[in-house]
């Protein structure tokens, strides 16, 4: 996979906690969903044009 383990996924995940705070939080994962969802339809586009 990527190399994290649940250990530097908890740590973030705390870092993050301290840094945004629990009210900003969802709402900075939403962004972050958004922009992962961005990435893969990109990427497969990308994929399916070197494709054929």
């Amino acid at each position: 996979m990527s190399g994290i383990g649940l250990g530097e996924i908890l740590l973030i995940l705390v870092v993050a906690v301290i840094v945004l705070g629990p009210k900003q939080l969802p709402r900075a994962m939403q962004h972050m969903n958004g922009f992962i969802k961005r990435f893969k339809k990109i990427k497969a586009a990308i994929v399916r044009e070197l494709e054929s």
